[in-house]
Formats: structure tokens, C-alpha cells, sequence
């Protein structure tokens, strides 16, 4: 065994191979492979000699020389061994000459050209297919289709038929991917071989019949002083320039992406300036060319250095060393987008230089810039990337990502702020993270841990929320952060449901009820916020069949209208009595049987939210809690406060994660909890958040803000826990609401009725989204209550 074939066939060589070369140059750069049977060639004027000399180095059996088998066994693969004897790379001149003039009449300039605009509108159709999901493998939803959309193109092959040839084309390469194949993988190829040929024989005799603006219709008319392509001839350059026209530019394109996401002041660089693409793809195909071996067959015996090739002796010309020599390259190792002069071996050299390297060069430059423009915040997906290394150099898969698909939605009070999350399968799911005044923030947050969800199974909802909240626990708990996890929890959710077929409330281990009973918020934004407006409002609600109310009496302060807070958190007297006789009159117009919820939103200080709560226990109402007379972070504060009033306390909305619930808890703090499904963490938190009030003999009433997810989201949970009370609902809000859902909740007397569609039951009309875009500063003239 030779000194680096264990070395060659190690995976650190398919990784990265260019150590190696580098060794292999300085200690043994003509080197004989036992295993691989051949000389290796890493130096760039050994290689550019043996591929510029035809007649020393022929192209003549080079591809079929390392088959080593038993004699009757070569009749069997003779239509695999013939078809690697004839055909454009496979013969040198003369008839190679003759070839390749009629070949280039079909890939002319003209011909090239006529391609560009067809090249972009592929190119921005594939990102149109991919943009709204915010993820892609690069590879397989764009790079492959790509070329390989282009080239059936150009030779005339129907889109229904482009699978085929991938399969094809992989099985057809495979018996070069290994040193000495063995007959069963010679069979494979013959048998992909003879299929794709047939494939091409009956569209060579349709053109023959009716030609059509097509390249194989080219070279069948293709004719130079007197000469033509025989049927053989063109069957075998269709199959040479289909397996090379999408195979090398699958991995030029991918492989360019990759180099340039471990460069980013390069990528910055090409951003900035667009004009540099042509002389970006020249470096990628030198830094990490997509065909780094090539073969040739000595016809006589040849000294290369100090080592004597023997006449019949197969010769491996290793490109990707060649392009990484310093003999040729100054600081080769480095990615250097403006790099000149820049003569790369990775089109060949000499008179078997690609043929159809115009095409590839354009598709890269057209698709890479194309990316760039379009994508913003490229970057990858994951970073444990398999590399193939045989016959092509390419990454097996290549997962990015890019702007989290986010919406902000102008809603009543504030924005909604929707998350669309799609699976690899297809499937999508809506998430919500509303939390205004922060959506600007909230949505940025979507997108930066939507790096955490891409890559993972959907399912391991609990691993994945699990993983997000502790790896970015630096950044804290609170806000944004788990307004965002609340959002994509959500979105897996409803992925997981749909995937199974079934609505969310019976993953969550199925319903306690039919219907969530709601309280109405937000009735009383019309007229002129008199006592006598109030209760008219009041009594409308109570008709359309809302059994319990909540409003804030001193909304006159916190809404932009009125008398304002004093420095001290302060009421004065008029501000008191106002608030008081807005009480009075909704009790009085809705009677006992209807409770009502009174709101503060932590605006009043401890004494003033005491002093309020006792005055208001004095009007006799039915009072259904009093809510948030401290801010959550003071749980003491507010456990002081439910001491010394005779009223029911409320809190939660702003409570981010069960941990700060357990807070409340664990200081007696409420009568009643209220998160949020935005803002807890989502479905999974919200549930046990739940679970742990149950402990605590404390129920649910979960605030909402109404947004059209977050509205059937909570519904959702609350169908599955024991302790649920009522559920918030804006009863006046915007027009299009509803307008953006499928199927929006139908509400009767008052109750949700829950739906029995997979997931949480709707489907999102972005379209309709689109139309009512949010704030995303807020007015100055304007106060928002959170």
C-alpha cells in the first residue's frame, strides 16, 4: 500500500482535501496509488502539461481503464466500455476536433445569450417557491433544479422527465466514483446508461422528423464541410453534456453559497458590489471546484519529475490541487472574490477544455447573485455538512436560512405580530406573538432564534422550546424572547396536528369542553366616554349574549384622553369619582348576573390601587376580580395588596414563563391567573403554567390580544384543563379580523365553539395579511396599554 492511500481513502479526505494535496505536492507530487492503480498528479504545471499533450496523454479508455475484471465478465459490460470510447471527451484529435466544432455550432455565444432571461426567470421562480418559508437546501431546491431545468431546456427534454435523469445520471457516474468498481456497480451504470441512451434515440429520431428549436435538434443538423454527428456520436455528446451541464453547476452554485458563508467580509464584499459576480464565480470554481479529477492514459513512456510513467499507465490529475498551488496562486488557501490573474483548471485545459463552461459560468454568476439580492440574512442552517468527494466535489445537502417569515398585522389596539413556520414535507403552521409596543422587537426575536427550529424534527416540540429558552437565557427570559418562542411553539402546534390529523386540544390529551366561555373587553371604545355611553355599550354587549365584562374606569387617564397620572402614580378626587360612577352605571345597566372585571394596569400606585379597590367593593357590584394592582416583578407587593382589599386580584398578562407564574403562586398573590399565550412561551408553557395553578387551587382566565392565532390558540388550551374560567375576547376590532382566516371560531351566546379540523383549524390568507400592514414605530400622539 502506497504512502497516502489510506490517507486518500479516509473521510477527512472528503471533508477537506486540500491538506492532503498540499502534502501530497511537497513530499510526493507524481505518486503511485496501489489502491487506485494510477499516478497522482498535484502540481499545476504537471497537470496543465498532461492535459494540454494529447498525444502523450490520451483521453482514449481513461475512464473505463480501472476495471478490473475476469475475462468473460468484459462482454458483459461492453455497451458501458464502448460508450467511454467514443463520444466528445472520451476521443482526442482529429475526430475530437471534428466533434467538438459541431458541438460548439449548438453552444455558440448566440445560442448562450438567447438563454440569459430564461436562466433568471428560473432562477427567481425557485426563490419565489422557497422565500416565504425562509429556509431552503440549497442544493436540492434550487441548485440542482436549477441547471438541470436549464439544460432539459435547451436539449428539448419535458419537465416530467427531469427526475429520471437525475437518478440516471447518478447511477451512470457511480462506477467512477470508486477506485476499482465492482460488477455490480459496472451493471448499475451500464444499466442507467442504456436506458438514458434509448431515451435519446427516440427524441434523435423525432427531430429527424419535425426539428424544433431545441439543441438536440442542433447537432443533429449540425454540419461542418460536409461533416455530421453520427447517430452514435450525438447519442453519447446528449449524454456527456447532460450529466456535465447540471451535475458541475449543481455544486458551482452550492459550493460558491458555502465558501462565501465562511467568508462573510467576502459575501459583504460581493453584496456591495454586484458587478464583481463574474470574477466571483472564476475564484469559486478555482477555491472549491465541483470537478476536481480528471484521467488520461500515457501512450509512451514518459519522466514527469522524477518518476518514469509507463507506456499504458493511467494518470489522475488532481484539479482542486492544482488550483490550490503556490507555485500558481498567491496565498491559495484564501477565498478572494477579486483575485487576477486567475487561470483555474476547473473547466479542464486544452483542447478538451468544457464546451459548455459559457453556460455553467452564467448560471452560477445569474443564481448567486440572484441569491444575494433577494435573501436577506443568508446563513446556514446547521454546520454538521457531509461532503461528497469522488467523481464531483459537493456538499451532500446544504440547509440555509434567511428572514423568518414574520408578518405585523395592524390590529385594534396594536399589531399582531403572525409567524408562518413550513416543514420540509410541505406542512405550515401559523404562530402568534403579539406584544405591542415590542413587535419590532418581537419580530426580529422570531427571526433570530428561527435558527433553532430550522434542521429539527417538528414534533420534539418540548426538546426544541426547551432548547431556545436555555440557549438564550443570556439575553433573559422576559419580553421579546419568549414572545418569540410563544410564536413558534404555537406555529409546531399546529404543524404536529396537521401532520396527524388532528386538532390541537387532542394532542394536548383531549377536551374537558365543547365551548370556552369568553368576557367581553373592548366594548366601550364608541361614544364619548360618559358614564351614560358606557352603560348603553354595556347593555349591547350583555344582548349580544357576553355574560361577564371588563373595562378600566380610569381609562380616561391611561388612553390618551383626559386628565393624566400624576408624577406619583396618583389619582386625584374628580379622577375617583369619575371612575367610580363609570362602575356604578355598567353594574346598574348590566345587572348582578353579569360580573365585571376591573382593570388598572398597574398604573396606580400601592396606596391609591388599595384605596380604589375598597371604594369600589362599597358600590355593592358583582366584581369579578380586580385587576393588576402591582406590576408582576413586586409578587409581595401584590400578595400585600390582595391582603388588605375585598376584592378578587387578577394578574398574569405579563408574566413570561412558568417561572415567574410560580412567583405569583408561591406569594399568594392572585385569586385568578391570567397569562398570555403570546408572551408565556406559547401552548406548551401556557399548559403548564396551567397545570401548576391547579396546585395551587388557583384557575385560568387567559388574557388575549385578540390577534386571529393567538384567539384560537388559547382556545385550544383552554378546552384541555380542568381549571379554566373564562377566556378574553375583544368584542369590537378592526374589519378584516376574521377576513384573513379560513375558518374563523363561530361564537354563540358568548362561547367559542370549538372546531374538529387538524391542527388549530384555519388556514391563513397572506394575501388578505398583506393588505393591513402594522405599525412599526409607534405615533407620538398615541398611548398604547400592554
Amino acid at each position: 500500500m502506497g504512502l497516502f492511500d489510506d490517507l486518500l481513502a479516509a473521510a477527512a479526505f472528503n471533508q477537506d482535501p486540500y491538506p492532503l494535496y498540499h502534502q501530497m505536492r511537497n513530499e510526493a507530487p507524481v505518486y503511485w496509488s496501489d489502491a487506485w492503480g494510477c499516478w497522482m498528479l498535484t502540481r499545476y504545471d504537471d497537470i496543465t502539461w498532461t492535459l494540454q499533450d494529447y498525444q502523450t496523454f490520451t483521453s482514449l479508455g481513461r475512464l473505463t481503464a480501472t476495471m478490473d475484471l475476469p475475462e468473460p465478465l468484459w462482454e458483459k459490460v461492453e455497451p458501458l466500455v464502448r460508450h467511454y470510447s467514443q463520444g466528445l471527451i472520451n476521443v482526442d484529435p482529429p475526430d475530437h476536433t471534428r466533434m467538438r466544432k459541431l458541438a460548439h455550432m449548438a453552444f455558440s455565444p448566440r445560442a448562450i445569450r438567447k438563454m440569459q432571461t430564461y436562466i433568471q426567470d428560473i432562477v427567481d421562480r425557485l426563490i419565489d417557491e422557497r422565500i416565504e418559508r425562509g429556509c431552503m437546501d440549497l442544493i436540492w431546491d434550487f441548485s440542482y433544479p436549477l441547471p438541470v431545468t436549464v439544460i432539459a431546456e435547451m436539449m428539448g427534454i419535458p419537465v416530467a422527465d427531469h427526475a429520471k435523469f437525475k437518478t440516471w445520471s447518478r447511477d451512470i457516474v457511480g462506477f467512477m466514483a470508486t477506485p476499482k468498481p465492482t460488477p455490480e456497480i459496472l451493471f448499475k451504470s451500464q444499466d442507467a446508461l442504456l436506458a438514458m441512451q434509448q431515451y435519446f434515440r427516440d427524441i434523435y429520431a423525432k427531430r429527424r422528423q419535425g426539428p424544433e428549436d431545441d439543441l438536440i435538434t442542433a447537432l443533429v443538423q449540425a454540419e461542418l464541410e460536409g461533416d455530421k454527428l453520427t447517430e452514435e456520436e450525438m447519442v453519447s455528446s446528449c449524454v456527456t453534456i447532460l450529466i456535465g451541464g447540471h451535475e458541475t453547476t449543481t455544486y458551482l452554485i452550492a459550493n460558491g453559497v458555502y465558501a462565501l458563508l465562511q467568508h462573510p467580509e467576502q459575501l459583504s464584499l460581493l453584496k456591495d458590489n454586484p458587478e464583481l459576480a463574474d470574477s466571483a464565480t472564476e475564484e469559486f470554481l478555482r477555491y472549491e471546484g465541483p470537478f476536481q479529477r480528471n484521467r488520461r492514459i500515457a501512450t509512451r513512456d514518459v519522466q514527469i519529475g522524477d518518476k518514469l510513467i509507463k507506456k499504458g499507465q493511467l494518470v489522475m490529475q488532481f484539479l482542486g490541487a492544482a488550483n490550490r498551488d503556490p507555485a500558481q496562486f498567491r496565498n491559495p488557501d484564501a477565498l478572494d472574490i477579486k483575485r487576477s490573474p486567475n487561470k483555474h483548471l476547473a473547466f479542464g485545459y486544452g483542447p478538451h477544455f468544457c464546451v459548455g463552461a459559457p453556460l455553467g459560468r452564467m448560471e452560477a454568476s445569474t443564481a448567486i447573485g440572484t441569491l444575494l439580492r433577494r435573501l436577506k440574512d443568508l446563513r446556514l442552517a446547521r454546520d454538521d455538512l457531509q461532503w461528497n468527494n469522488a467523481l464531483f466535489r459537493g456538499l451532500k445537502s446544504l440547509p440555509i436560512q434567511f428572514e423568518v417569515k414574520t408578518y405585523l398585522v395592524e390590529g385594534i389596539k396594536y399589531n399582531w405580530t403572525l409567524v408562518k413556520v413550513e416543514t420540509d414535507a410541505g406542512i405550515y403552521g401559523w404562530g402568534e406573538a403579539t406584544n405591542w409596543p415590542g413587535s419590532p422587537l418581537i419580530e426580529a426575536a422570531c427571526q433570530h432564534i428561527g435558527q433553532f427550529v430550522i434542521g429539527q424534527d417538528a414534533r420534539r416540540i418540548d426538546y426544541i422550546w426547551t432548547k431556545i429558552y436555555r440557549d438564550m437565557h443570556w439575553l433573559g427570559q422576559a419580553g421579546p424572547l419568549l414572545s418569540a418562542i410563544s410564536a413558534l411553539d404555537i406555529a409546531l402546534w399546529d404543524i404536529k396536528g396537521k401532520a396527524l390529523g388532528a386538532p390541537v386540544y387532542e394532542l394536548l390529551g383531549g377536551k374537558y369542553r365543547e365551548r370556552i366561555q369568553l368576557y367581553a373587553n373592548y366594548w366601550f371604545i364608541d361614544g364619548d366616554h360618559s358614564a351614560a355611553s358606557y352603560a348603553q355599550q354595556a347593555k349591547e354587549t350583555v344582548a349580544a349574549g357576553f355574560t361577564a365584562l371588563k373595562f378600566d374606569p380610569f381609562a380616561h387617564v391611561h388612553y390618551g384622553y383626559g386628565d393624566d397620572l400624576s408624577d406619583a402614580n396618583e389619582l386625584s378626587e374628580a379622577q375617583k369619582r369619575l371612575a367610580l360612577e363609570l362602575v356604578s352605571a355598567v353594574a346598574e345597566a348590566v345587572g348582578p348576573e353579569a360580573p365585571l372585571a376591573i382593570e388598572t394596569h398597574a398604573f396606580l400606585n400601592g396606596p391609591t390601587a388599595v384605596e380604589m379597590a375598597r371604594r369600589l367593593a362599597q358600590l355593592g357590584f358583582n366584581c369579578m376580580w380586580y385587576e393588576e394592582p402591582a406590576l408582576p416583578e413586586h409578587p409581595d407587593a401584590i400578595a400585600d395588596i390582595r391582603r388588605r382589599i375585598p376584592l378578587p386580584v387578577c394578574v398574569g398578562e405579563r408574566l413570561h414563563s412558568r417561572y415567574m407564574a410560580k412567583r405569583i403562586l408561591d406569594a399568594r398573590a392572585a385569586d385568578i391567573l391570567m397569562p398570555d399565550i403570546t408572551r408565556c412561551g406559547g401552548i406548551s408553557e401556557m399548559r403548564k403554567i396551567a397545570n401548576m395553578a391547579e396546585a395551587y387551587n388557583v384557575p385560568i382566565a387567559p388574557h388575549n390580544p385578540n390577534g386571529p392565532i393567538s384567539t384560537i390558540a388559547s382556545a385550544h388550551t383552554m378546552a384541555t384543563i380542568p381549571n379554566f374560567y373564562r377566556q378574553e375576547f375583544m368584542v369590537k376590532d378592526v374589519a378584516w379580523r376574521d377576513s384573513c382566516l379560513s375558518h374563523a371560531l363561530p361564537i354563540e351566546s358568548g362561547y367559542f365553539i370549538l372546531p374538529d379540523r387538524p391542527g388549530l383549524g384555519f388556514e391563513i390568507d397572506e394575501t388578505e395579511l398583506s393588505k393591513h400592514p402594522g405599525l412599526r414605530t409607534a405615533p407620538v400622539d398615541r398611548r398604547y396599554y400592554v
